[in-house]
């Protein structure tokens, strides 16, 4: 599966592995639980904030947010969360 050209997408990478996820996706998301890398990742929807974030454990990680032609652009091998999954 492949999003429209202008999807605003949340991107992760971990040790070399990349993960994207549409911003709708994860807003509607309660929490989506993934591997990226091996690690077990958690993904919330900060609701006073209006961003998703990303934890590995207690570390907060840095989630990037781009258009998804863009980060797919740079990150062709991504690994693309759908809401179905």
């Amino acid at each position: 599966m492949r999003l429209e050209p202008k999807t605003m997408v949340a991107g992760l990478e971990i040790d070399g592995t990349y993960w994207a996820g549409s911003l709708e996706n994860i807003q509607q998301s309660a929490s989506i639980q993934t591997e990226i890398a091996g690690k077990p990742i958690k993904i919330t929807w900060d609701e006073e904030l209006l961003t998703p974030r990303a934890f590995s454990g207690s570390q907060e990680l840095v989630i990037t947010q781009a258009y998804w032609f863009s980060w797919s652009a740079t990150h062709p091998q991504t690994q693309l969360y759908s809401a179905n999954n």
